[in-house]
């Protein structure tokens, strides 16, 4: 599994080369310039066994200027920790992966808050599976630019739901705790 560093609290070392992901470009890798961009970040992990997907997917989102890459897992055991560990906003997840398959990293997810799941997969008889388990969107491979915006745009979506959902029950416990509080000092 390749960590990218994206700021100093993250103190992992790779477990693979970074070369490997570089080796397809024939450049060196370089981690700190996908995650400069100011401005909110949707943190990725892309877990797939394939080292050709997971580039493929890491090429295609690295024009997205609000998504950052935190982690290349290659298993299913290395995606589940991963995840756990890092507690991404969205994960790209192949299906059929050693250790673990997608479905199972899925039900065994124990983040503060679950992160929005695109399933991609060679196999398209895995779909109806994976809006059981509320996967957000199912990309087949090889994955088309066009889809997978439409997909990215789903996600981004059920991020901001979210989003907008936690900032109104903070804003509704503020509120809350303000009219205690005033009802305290004037009986």
């Amino acid at each position: 599994m390749q960590v990218i560093r994206e700021s100093p609290a993250l103190d992992e070392v790779s477990t693979k080369p970074a070369s490997e992901s570089a080796a397809l470009t024939g450049q060196a890798p370089d981690v700190e310039s996908e995650v400069s961009q100011p401005g909110l970040k949707i943190r990725t992990i892309i877990a797939d066994d394939e080292l050709l997907c997971r580039e493929m997917l890491r090429r295609l989102l690295a024009n997205e200027k609000d998504i950052e890459i935190i982690s290349l897992p290659t298993n299913g055991r290395e995606a589940l920790e991963a995840i756990n560990r890092l507690g991404p906003d969205l994960v790209f997840l192949d299906v059929q992966m050693p250790e673990l398959n997608g479905f199972e990293v899925v039900t065994q997810i124990h983040c503060a808050r679950m992160p929005a799941v695109i399933f991609v997969t060679a196999n398209e008889e895995f779909a109806v599976q994976a809006f059981d388990v509320h996967a957000v969107d199912y990309v087949v491979k090889p994955c088309r630019p066009d889809r997978l915006q439409i997909a990215l745009q789903r996600a981004r979506d059920q991020l901001l739901r979210h989003q907008s959902h936690e900032v109104h029950q903070k804003l509704n416990t503020l509120l809350q705790d303000f009219l205690t509080k005033l009802r305290q000092l004037c009986p």
